[in-house]
């Protein structure tokens, strides 16, 4: 059976799992979630960024982005498709990619001789930050 409200496919529940929030940093990942709240079996799901009336080739209920550039902000929408009806588009969940720096705080460089073995270390403390 499927869930209908005045003749429409319910719209989907878009989500967000990553740990960043809405702003994300050049390399990171996030995977976006579509979901049908009612009778979710059997559920294709249609990735749209942005106004494309084309969706992304991605057809399952999570979409990845593994290493992202700021080419992926924007607005992302997702719709579900089951037996030729298709939902509503979800509401649509804006991502902001931004690139990435690094500041050097400090640096050392110690080399020493134990038990007749000569070794040296180096040691980097540095934090991202981002870009303008």
């Amino acid at each position: 059976m499927l869930s209908c409200y005045q003749g429409v496919v319910r719209k989907p529940l878009l989500t967000q799992d990553s740990a960043s929030g809405s702003v994300l940093y050049t390399k990171e990942q996030v995977t976006l979630k579509c979901k049908i709240t009612e009778d979710s079996e059997g559920w294709t799901y249609l990735w749209y960024k942005g106004q494309d009336k084309t969706p992304r080739t991605n057809t399952g209920s999570h979409f990845n982005l593994s290493s992202v550039v700021p080419a992926d902000s924007g607005d992302y929408r997702c719709q579900a498709e089951r037996a030729g009806f298709k939902s509503e588009y979800s509401d649509s969940l804006s991502l902001e990619i931004k690139g990435t720096s690094f500041l050097v705080y400090s640096f050392s460089y110690v080399c020493v001789t134990y038990n007749g073995l000569f070794s040296c270390v180096s040691c980097v403390l540095c934090s991202r930050v981002p870009s303008s």
